[in-house]
Parts: structure tokens; C-alpha cells; sequence
């Protein structure tokens, strides 16, 4: 074996234990993402809820110093009647977890029964079904785990083809 050979089996060595790595990673964040997700459902336990609507609806464009690309924020209204009397809840959504919601769509308000005006509003989560606080974004974790996976697999499929250059390479001296 030369100098190049051992370099390459030492490095090629640890592509499982790397690939593992990262997959283990991953898999911990997904893991935690969906407790985050649960946790967060269960806010709702203590609240009362009724169907709102978004009445009112504004972008806010603005350019924040020293940079040239515009910074977008949302002010939002949602109406709900929990005991018959109309109530207004204002968002202003810095997190664009708001982003794709227009006037005259439905949201379920979350309030509290002896003080409707200690509200939030929530949206179904698409994982588990169960409504979240809205302002959170469970999906980046779960986006970062994607290109973490990937990076994983890679580093198996590294490995076996090492291993397959190495065994055809032994077999080709015998």
C-alpha cells in the first residue's frame, strides 16, 4: 500500500461513523421539533376558541439603514365573537409567519374565558393536526434537517463504494 492508499482507507474509514453523525442529528431535531409541536398545542388546553376573521390586512414596506432590499411587516385584524360581543385582535407580524393571510380568511382564535380580550390566534399544523400558535414556524426545523439527511446518506454511499473499489482492487491482485 502507498502513502496516497492509506490516506484514503483512514479518511473513507469514518464515512459510517460521519453518516451516522448526521442522520443522529437530524433525527434529534425532527425529535424535538415534534415535542416543540405538542408542547405548543397544549397551550391551547387552557383557552376557549371560536372561528375569527382577518377584517383588515396591511403591508408595511421599509428599508432598514444600509440595506437595499426591502423588509416587509404585517399588520393584521382578526374579528371573533366569543360571547357575543365583537372583539378585534391586532397582530403586527415581524416573523412573516402571517405572510400568505388575506382579508376574509378564517383563523381559530384562542381566548381566555374570563378575559376574551387575552387572545391568539392559531392554524392547523400540517404534521400533527393539532392548532398551533400561528407566530411560531415549526417547519425550519425540519428544513434543516433535510440537507443534514442528505449529507448522511452521502457519506454511506461513499462508503460502499469505497468498499466496492477496495474488493473489486483486492480481487483483481489475487
Amino acid at each position: 500500500m502507498d502513502k496516497t492508499e492509506d490516506i484514503e482507507a483512514l479518511g473513507n474509514k469514518y464515512n459510517r461513523i460521519i453518516g451516522t453523525g448526521f442522520i443522529v442529528i437530524a433525527v434529534l431535531i425532527i425529535c424535538i421539533n415534534m415535542v416543540c409541536r405538542f408542547v405548543g398545542s397544549r397551550r391551547s388546553m387552557d383557552y376557549e376558541y371560536v372561528d375569527g376573521v382577518v377584517t383588515r390586512w396591511e403591508e408595511k414596506k421599509s428599508y432598514p439603514h444600509g440595506v437595499t432590499r426591502p423588509h416587509y411587516d404585517y399588520m393584521i385584524w382578526i374579528e371573533y365573537e366569543p360571547d357575543g360581543a365583537r372583539h378585534t385582535y391586532t397582530l403586527i407580524d415581524y416573523s412573516h409567519a402571517y405572510e400568505y393571510i388575506r382579508k376574509g380568511d378564517v383563523l381559530r382564535v384562542y381566548y381566555e374565558e374570563d378575559d376574551p380580550d387575552e387572545a391568539y390566534p392559531a392554524r392547523k399544523d400540517w404534521l400533527t393536526g393539532k392548532y398551533l400558535p400561528a407566530e411560531n414556524d415549526y417547519n425550519i426545523p425540519l428544513i434543516i434537517s433535510v440537507p443534514l439527511i442528505a449529507i448522511g446518506i452521502y457519506f454511506f454511499i461513499d462508503d460502499e463504494k469505497q468498499k466496492r473499489k477496495t474488493g473489486s482492487a483486492v480481487r483483481g491482485q489475487g
